[in-house]
């Protein structure tokens, strides 16, 4: 059964055994600094939208948050499942524009980490 791929993600499981370890190489503290004031200090419920390997998610559950790691790429998702194993990681197949799985569940979230996904939409999806 071969994979479906989500517009805008085209390319991304051919080169993942290159771009996992690259992902995998910036911490979340060097990319996130000039916004760390905005990361919740208190224990929440973060959504990782487009989380790729999960160095994001991961660097957030240590701090304590449960996150909702949502990754349309099933490279990426099995590579953050493997590399960043947490009880606080929930990975979801799903994509942007629409998020159906994950607003099927009607959940509310204290704060939504989106970075580096918006270029990979439409112009018509934004």
């Amino acid at each position: 059964m071969r994979a479906i791929t989500v517009p805008g993600t085209e390319g991304y499981a051919e080169d993942a055994a290159w771009l996992i370890p690259r992902y995998e190489s910036v911490s979340f503290v060097d990319k996130y600094r000039a916004v760390s004031h905005l990361i919740p200090a208190a224990p929440s419920t973060i959504l990782d939208i487009g989380a790729g390997t999960g160095v994001d998610s991961s660097w957030l559950a240590e701090l304590g948050h449960d996150v909702v790691a949502i990754e349309p790429v099933t490279a990426f998702r099995d590579a953050g499942i493997k590399l960043h194993p947490s009880r606080r990681i929930e990975w979801i197949d799903d994509s942007l524009p629409g998020l159906v799985k994950i607003a099927q569940r009607e959940k509310e979230f204290d704060a939504v980490l989106i970075s580096a996904v918006w270029g990979h939409l439409a112009p018509d999806e934004m």
